[in-house]
């Protein structure tokens, strides 16, 4: 025999009371908080621009890489200046490798520096003394 099970008003109002629970904990203030901006998020940011930078380099779009390495630049410099102590040694290496990235692409858009011919050539010296010294 089958047995009927009766659902009392508790019983039924239990989902509705959770769905509802759920609705406002997603609209409090707490639930859509960012967590506190510690550096990582634009330290990221910065990588990424310079990989688009990398990249476009190695496609021949120099204007757009040397934008892209500048940008990525200026991140590090606020990322410097508004978290000074967030992995001081790592935002030293990736400004310095930018720079690097910065000079090369730059030189590649000017072309090779013009040579300065003022110097006089190594062979032009005036002869050493072959034999011993005189006494």
């Amino acid at each position: 025999m089958a047995r009927l099970v009766s659902l009392s008003e508790s019983e039924t109002m239990r989902p509705f009371l959770l769905f509802a629970f759920s609705i406002f904990i997603g609209f409090s203030p707490l639930a859509n908080a960012e967590p506190p901006d510690d550096g990582g998020k634009l330290f990221v940011e910065a990588y990424v621009k310079e990989q688009q930078g990398e990249k476009s380099e190695q496609g021949g779009n120099l204007d757009i890489a040397l934008s892209k390495l500048q940008e990525a630049a200026r991140m590090l410099d606020q990322l410097s200046t508004k978290f000074p102590q967030w992995s001081p040694t790592i935002v030293k290496f990736r400004k310095a490798r930018i720079a690097a990235a910065i000079a090369r692409v730059q030189e590649k858009i000017d072309g090779p520096a013009p040579r300065h011919e003022d110097k006089p050539p190594d062979a032009v010296r005036s002869p050493e003394p072959a034999g011993p010294a005189p006494k």
